[in-house]
């Protein structure tokens, strides 16, 4: 895949075509529905009620998203019951994901991020292991960024992400992915309300290797590989990858089609896991200007889209849809598409 320009940073990709984003309608399709979180929320499109403009609309698709984590979430009793009813029910919603992705409203959701409008949060002390570079009320010192080391630590061989709070999503207006996840309580997105937020805008030219799904997560786990498990699950090399890229950006397409989907190839296997949103991970220093956001206070999905089974939670004890195979009632959105 060549350069694609975003803002005003080049964003690069040079592995090979399994890193491209899947041009191809049918392959995004099959591959959303080939992933627990992406038949989740299929599923919650189709009780919501909300029409594929709506479903794509950042407001509503981050949100149910992050409302759908929780529900095949590893912890909870009845996970692999959970997932596998997911997949079985999902995956008959092939019209619905098609009639979603081929509205021109989703065609951000295989895009790299926008390098002008990343949002950073800034976490206290304890939740994050570099809170002193970034003091409460200053902007972050991306200048001093660092270089992840390889090997990977144990916790990020298990979290499959780079320790710290080296980390942006794109804004969409006064959201991103994952100041929702934070609403949410999306998996172990936790943390203390208000939120302080900080828009970056990225000064210079950068490579970014886009994470589209999970065969585009399995290629980056081959090419810089690390082993979490004794049973060959394969997991990034960060310090490795930091030879090549300055950033990894998971966009939302590539979050709903790969969180929990397994992929194996004769070099092994992968399954994509912990990040719950549309994020980048930096690693490296980088050249930003910052300005500061209003602060972020926590609003809950369920002031907005109204889908029992999701707010519910149904893990072992609610199932996604009724046992006779038909959604749940809801009532259709009250805000206007």
């Amino acid at each position: 895949m060549g350069a694609e320009n975003s803002g005003p940073a080049a964003s690069s990709n040079k592995l090979n075509e399994v890193n491209a984003p899947m041009n191809e309608l049918e392959k995004r399709v099959e591959a959303i529905l080939n992933a627990p979180l992406g038949c989740v929320f299929m599923l919650g499109v189709e009780a919501s009620g909300l029409t594929p403009e709506a479903a794509a609309a950042p407001e509503n698709c981050l949100r149910l998203a992050a409302m759908a984590v929780d529900s095949i979430s590893p912890w909870t009793d009845g996970h692999a019951q959970a997932v596998a009813e997911a997949l079985e029910r999902g995956g008959r919603l092939k019209d619905l994901a098609r009639s979603i992705l081929e509205h021109p409203a989703s065609s951000w959701w295989f895009q790299p991020p926008d390098l002008e409008h990343q949002c950073w949060i800034y976490k206290p002390l304890g939740l994050n292991y570099d809170s002193w570079l970034s003091p409460a009320g200053a902007p972050p010192d991306t200048s001093n960024w660092r270089r992840p080391a390889s090997p990977p630590s144990g916790w990020e061989r298990y979290a499959q992400k780079p320790l710290g709070n080296q980390v942006t999503s794109t804004l969409f207006g006064n959201i991103s992915s994952e100041l929702i996840a934070y609403d949410e309580v999306a998996g172990d997105y936790d943390c203390p309300f208000p939120l302080e937020c900080w828009e970056l805008g990225i000064q210079q030219d950068i490579r970014v290797y886009e994470v589209h799904g999970a065969e585009s997560w399995h290629e980056l786990c081959v090419s810089y590989p690390a082993e979490y498990k004794e049973d060959g699950l394969l997991v990034p090399d960060w310090g490795a990858a930091a030879e090549d890229w300055d950033g990894v950006h998971m966009s939302f397409g590539g979050l709903l089609s790969s969180e929990q989907a397994r992929y194996e190839s004769p070099e092994g296997w992968s399954m994509h896991n912990w990040w719950h949103a549309e994020e980048t991970y930096w690693l490296r220093s980088l050249v930003t200007t910052a300005r500061r956001l209003p602060n972020h206070e926590q609003t809950q999905g369920s002031e907005y889209l109204h889908i029992p089974w999701l707010e519910a939670g149904r893990i072992g004890s609610v199932p996604l849809i009724r046992m006779d195979g038909e959604a749940p009632h809801v009532p259709p959105p009250s805000h206007s598409t």
